[in-house]
């Protein structure tokens, strides 16, 4: 059986469930032993769900495993489901219903936490047989149901949160088996030009094997291998080495990622740090991270793509190294100790040079793509300042400023028809007055301009 979990973050986890073969139900070790929560899923150790004998009915499938992806706020990704389900197609597929599952979780203490039953309440309905009239019926009867699902599920946390008072636990990231979210813009562009960065590093390295490269999200392209120079050469049997995974767990990690101006930082906060709990990506090999994020040996040094700069340019990127800063830790727990700690009061007084990526961008990319790779990453730097980290904030801010200036627009072309230039010839602030009106029903693009500049 194949289960799909979703969470209201865009996430999603795969369950492949096995049933025992009907001969093997006596057979199967977990018949009279506990299903056992040992390592990082349970609270303490020894601590175990108990598993029901699955019934003689070869109708019936049941199967219990551990819970590694979290669904709501207020349950820890600590646990494990249960499912008794009815299968519809018994016998040989040739089945018609009903429907009749039955999910329960518990919590790494064996505590019952949750239990949902999916049934059948009616015939099942064969859409090929449906009419025209029967399909408009169907749709007008559940259209509603999408648009409001959302909205129940917050009315429905809002409950549990000030009125149960329940506590919240912090969304740790999918780990290595589950999907991430879709990815924004942003983060869309940032893979694309992270994806070319890792195969450039990978073609110039020493590399034992090739690196296949997992992207996240859903619309870019999922998987792609790259091959170091020995290889594509031909003087490296192509065999003769596993290749090395790294698979990125989550959009967030390419905005995050080009925050970074040292990879040992990089490496501890979005590897190593949090147990797992905050980690961005995954890789198979450890050693190999040093070699692919660390300076390039055939790219000169940092300062080379900055020294050629010229006009606005310049000013610009300087601009983005004052502001660079690594990103906060997401998890609210102490932060690891591989991380830089810095004391109260104190500040970070290292250079902030040009990231690897940034020196990649600058070297080997379109003008057009240096110019949106930039403004993306200012805007990212920019966010940690004045908006708390979030875009959303940032994004709200210029619509509220737009908004205001289109105000001011039609409030100043109102001004400008009742502004008579004879009646107010011998008057010295004329001029002014008609250049204010002026600026006023042009601001929105004046606000363009600044911000094609920045």
């Amino acid at each position: 059986m194949i289960l799909e979990v979703n969470n209201t973050f865009d996430e999603r986890r795969m369950y492949f469930l096995k049933g025992p073969a009907a001969r093997d139900l006596h057979d199967a070790p977990w018949m009279d032993l506990n299903y056992s929560l040992n390592g990082s899923h349970s609270d303490e150790p020894g601590e175990s769900i108990p598993v029901k004998n699955i019934p003689s009915d070869p109708a019936k499938f049941k199967n219990t495993w551990i819970k590694d992806f979290h669904v709501s706020p207020f349950n820890s990704r600590k646990g494990a489901y249960a499912l008794a389900a009815h299968d519809p197609f018994f016998p040989s597929m040739e089945g018609k219903g009903p429907i009749d599952n039955v999910i329960t979780l518990s919590s790494s203490k064996n505590h019952v936490k949750l239990v949902a039953r999916v049934f059948s309440t009616q015939q099942a309905i064969q859409p090929s047989n449906m009419t025209f009239l029967h399909i408009a019926r169907f749709l007008m009867s559940w259209w509603w149901v999408g648009l409001v699902t959302f909205p129940r599920i917050v009315k429905e946390a809002g409950k549990l949160f000030f009125q149960r008072k329940l506590h919240v636990w912090y969304r740790p990231e999918v780990l290595q088996d589950s999907i991430g979210r879709r990815e924004t813009s942003e983060e869309k562009f940032l893979e694309e030009r992270f994806r070319d960065f890792l195969r450039y590093r990978v073609e110039r390295s020493d590399i034992g094997g090739p690196v296949k490269y997992v992207a996240s999200g859903i619309d870019c392209r999922r998987e792609e291998v790259f091959l170091p120079a020995r290889q594509k050469a031909g003087t490296s049997p192509a065999g003769d080495s596993e290749a090395i995974t790294f698979k990125v767990l989550t959009p967030a990690f390419y905005t995050r990622f080009v925050q970074y101006a040292h990879p040992s930082e990089l490496i501890d906060n979005e590897l190593l740090a949090g147990e797992g709990k905050d980690r961005t990506f995954w890789v198979s090999n450890l050693e190999i991270t040093s070699q692919l994020f660390g300076k390039a040996r055939n790219t000169g040094s940092a300062k080379e793509p900055f020294e050629h700069l010229s006009g606005l340019d310049r000013p610009r990127w300087a601009v983005l190294k004052s502001l660079r800063t690594s990103p906060k830790s997401q998890s609210q727990s102490n932060p690891s100790k591989s991380t830089v700690q810095l004391v109260a009061g104190a500040t970070d007084i290292r250079t902030m040079p040009l990231s690897p990526l940034d020196n990649f961008v600058l070297g080997r990319c379109t003008s057009a793509d240096v110019r949106q790779y930039r403004r993306i990453v200012t805007k990212l730097l920019v966010v940690n300042y004045i908006a708390f980290g979030v875009l959303g904030i940032l994004d709200l801010g210029n619509l509220f400023i737009r908004l205001t200036l289109c105000n001011l627009t039609i409030h100043a072309i109102g001004m400008t028809l009742k502004w008579d230039p004879l009646l107010s010839a011998s008057s010295y602030s004329s001029v002014f007055e008609l250049a204010t009106l002026l600026y006023l029903c042009n601001s929105l693009h004046f606000w363009a301009i600044v911000k094609y500049f920045l």
